[in-house]
């Protein structure tokens, strides 16, 4: 299957690194982001001791 125009080739992850850095530099113009996972829960079970 043929790759579709302009999707492979050299140079293009650069490019596309670039057009990213350029789109994300308008919400946040320090270059800093941050991912929020999710809380994290521990639930601890056993037996009763005698």
């Amino acid at each position: 299957m043929p790759a579709a125009a302009g999707f492979r080739g050299p140079g293009r992850l650069d490019a596309f690194e670039a057009d990213l850095r350029r789109l994300l530099a308008d919400p946040s113009p320090a270059g800093r982001f941050s991912e929020h996972g999710p809380s994290t829960e521990a639930f601890v079970w056993g037996a009763d001791a005698p």
